[in-house]
């Protein structure tokens, strides 16, 4: 699955994704402005988390079709 993240801070960000049973799957560097992820995952929800220097930012779901 292919999917992008903007990253509108000026702090180098990180972000993790996470499959259904919430072990960490993947887990890469935000810089500044538009990040593309090219993923070779199963289809299926998959949750990420995005963390800064001050902790927690935000968190959501993608789905993989």
């Amino acid at each position: 699955g292919r999917f992008s993240f903007e990253n509108a801070r000026s702090e180098v960000l990180e972000i993790t994704l996470f499959d259904i049973r919430g072990l960490a799957v993947f887990q890469s560097a935000l810089n500044f402005g538009l990040t593309d992820f090219d993923l070779s995952f199963e289809k299926g929800l998959y949750y990420y988390k995005v963390r800064g220097k001050d902790g927690f930012i935000c968190s959501g779901k993608l789905l993989i079709q």
